[in-house]
């Protein structure tokens, strides 16, 4: 083989190795970009869980509210993020959930407007997430239900 033939094959086989080299890459990061994502929304998802049963066990109405409301923020951020583990029906059934004991909280606070819209909210995500039954007392009763294994301390009847 002359030299020249050596020279353009030599140069034809480095500028592969660079294209495939750089697509491997990109696909890499790309990649790793959804691990990271996934991962990210996990760990906000589970801060923002514990920081709620800390307020279901420990806080006052007021308290259980705001925590509440960030939790809301959290699961409203991913809700159709396809790459949350948390996105589509568990969003919409932790959205159901959420608004539920808000509009129970809202009720123990005298403020049956805003428990209204709550209960609007809670029937809406409710739909979203595939229930057979929708109605405010069904919705109630499933959100009481979790209740019993992390019971929201401001809701029981001895608290005022």
């Amino acid at each position: 083989m002359d030299r020249t033939k050596i020279l353009k094959v030599s140069g034809l086989i480095v500028a592969l190795l660079i294209i495939g080299g750089s697509i491997g890459f990109a696909i890499g990061i790309h990649i790793g970009f959804k691990t990271g994502d996934f991962t990210s929304s996990t760990m906000e998802y589970a801060l923002s869980y514990h920081q709620l049963q800390v307020a279901f066990s420990e806080a006052d109405c007021q308290a259980v509210r705001n925590a509440l409301k960030a939790y809301l923020t959290v699961v409203e951020k991913h809700k159709d993020n396809t790459h949350s583990a948390f996105s589509g029906t568990v969003a919409y059934t932790d959205l159901t959930m959420a608004h539920a004991r808000l509009a129970r909280v809202a009720r123990k606070l005298g403020e049956h407007d805003i428990a209204h819209q709550h209960i609007q909210a809670a029937a809406e995500t409710c739909r979203k997430s595939r229930w057979k039954d929708c109605s405010e007392d069904h919705i109630l009763s499933v959100s009481k239900r979790f209740e019993q294994k992390f019971p929201i301390r401001c809701l029981s009847p001895e608290q005022h």
